[in-house]
């Protein structure tokens, strides 16, 4: 995972989305 992806994902999803994208960025494309 490229850590620009998961900022922009962070800024997505500022409450626990972007928790679960750092911990588990595969779990998190499958559920999106």
């Amino acid at each position: 995972m490229n850590v620009s992806f998961i900022i922009q994902v962070n800024q997505w999803f500022p409450a626990g989305g972007s928790r679960a994208t750092v911990s588990s960025p595969r779990t998190f494309l499958i559920k999106s």
